[in-house]
């Protein structure tokens, strides 16, 4: 026994390890599809040392350890209240410009009491006044502003004839032109197997095998792709009507089966709606279902 548990400990460190390392990866991969990513990051690091050259503030006086510090924290309590807000307000690319209008003035009022609370952190006891900050950060916020609108995704406006033309000559599975495929780069509806809603995420899967995650809400994503054949089956779930090969048993319940290997199970609310495509039969090897 004493030998066994000191082996049986290092395994299971291990395996804590790799399962810490793995979270640790899932998240920079969620993080990296966030809005404002990585506009924000880049910005926030270039303004910082800026504002370390140029002294902003009056802290040109510091030394420039203190210069660096005050900077550096002050910059990184801003960009994650910035990122904070961005998740909340920004689900289409036209929510950029409401949240940065509604932004900009909402989070500079808690400027003064930030700035007061790092130079305290950095040792330096100090008396700011409000209006100066207030209006120094409006400034500094309308510069950040204009970068990230600049720099930030757009719908793709197109003439509704050329639309229409495109879709007749592509023929039923032509895609709408929508913010979601956009950001996801899909250009053509045979490539759009199924979106599965992940917390506040979506998961696109491709007909290649991979997925995209992209920061948006699964009910707005079922309602942007509405002109392509397809179902919703489970409360997080949409599958593409020319990707279903069929549906194999869970229990009680079918797990609908497309084209990639990839098996998504059908709630009870759409059962009814799954069997009337005729999707709830055995898969068809190498092949789809006929439409219904």
């Amino acid at each position: 026994m004493a030998r066994v548990l000191p082996r049986f400990s290092r395994r299971s460190a291990a395996l804590r390890k790799r399962h810490f390392a793995n979270q640790v990866l899932g998240f920079v991969k969620r993080a990296a599809h966030w809005p404002g990513m990585p506009i924000l990051p880049v910005a926030t690091i270039a303004v910082t040392i800026l504002l370390i050259l140029v002294g902003g503030y009056r802290t040109g006086a510091l030394p420039i350890g203190q210069r660096i510090g005050f900077w550096a924290i002050l910059m990184t309590i801003n960009a994650i209240k910035w990122q904070v807000w961005f998740l909340v307000m920004v689900r289409r690319p036209r929510d950029w410009l409401r949240a940065l209008l509604i932004g900009v003035p909402l989070l500079t009022l808690t400027l003064p009491i930030e700035i007061t609370a790092v130079l305290a952190l950095i040792g330096i006891d100090a008396r700011i006044g409000a209006l100066g900050v207030w209006m120094t950060g409006l400034a500094m916020g309308a510069v950040i502003l204009i970068i990230i609108a600049l720099l930030r995704p757009r719908d793709r406006a197109v003439p509704a004839a050329a639309t229409a033309g495109a879709a007749a000559a592509a023929g039923p599975t032509a895609i709408p032109l929508t913010a979601l495929l956009t950001r996801a780069g899909i250009a053509q509806a045979a490539d759009l197997v199924a979106i599965v809603a992940e917390d506040h995420y979506c998961r696109l899967h491709l007909a290649g095998g991979g997925s995209i995650l992209l920061h948006h809400r699964f009910g707005d994503a079922v309602a942007e792709i509405a002109a392509i054949d397809g179902l919703q089956i489970h409360r997080g779930a949409w599958v593409a009507g020319h990707a279903v090969i069929g549906a194999v048993r869970d229990g009680r319940r079918w797990r609908v089966a497309v084209c990639t290997g990839l098996q998504l199970p059908v709630s009870a609310r759409f059962t009814t709606a799954a069997r009337a495509r005729g999707w709830l039969r055995p898969p068809i090897l190498g092949g789809v279902l006929p439409a219904h």
